[in-house]
């Protein structure tokens, strides 16, 4: 069945059908791990560019702003630029680095199981499709004990 690893076990194989089965298939896996890993990596971005990128202290005592009274909208806007700096994007306090450091070695690791388990659905996806004659696009359509029938045959 493709499988050459013995430490999986066939109650591990069928729970793996059956979470292929409830997904629909192998697109809705891969669509749920690549937004699981752009959120993390969003997570990362979001978090260090707020910590890092504004000037907060600027912005609290108001010194960003013009000294004309005028105010527009356009004035607002360019004075908040004035404010960002992607220029400090990595973190300078220790703490942070820390955090940085951490985190950057979880996105790596999710990375790398993500792919491995999409490596493995697709397997799953090859066992459904070439050896049970089910494509993924007909998965609505079956039971789940319709497809253990014909895994038993």
């Amino acid at each position: 069945m493709g499988f050459s690893e013995k430490s999986i076990s066939f109650n591990t194989i069928i729970n793996d059908l059956y979470f292929y089965y409830y997904h629909f298939g192998f697109s809705t896996i891969v669509t749920q791990y690549i937004i699981s890993l752009i959120t993390s990596y969003l997570l990362l971005f979001i978090f260090f560019f707020f910590s890092n990128c504004i000037n907060y202290s600027e912005l609290l005592t108001g010194e960003h702003q013009n000294n004309n009274n005028t105010s527009t909208d356009d004035m607002m806007i360019k004075n908040i630029w004035q404010l960002i700096n992607l220029d400090k994007w990595f973190p300078e306090n220790p703490y942070l680095i820390i955090c940085f450091v951490i985190y950057t070695i979880y996105l790596i690791c999710i990375t790398i199981n993500n792919l491995y388990s999409i490596r493995y659905f697709y397997k799953i996806k090859e066992i459904y499709n070439k050896v049970h004659n089910i494509p993924d696009r007909y998965l609505k359509f079956y039971q789940w004990e319709d497809i253990i029938f014909k895994i038993q045959e």
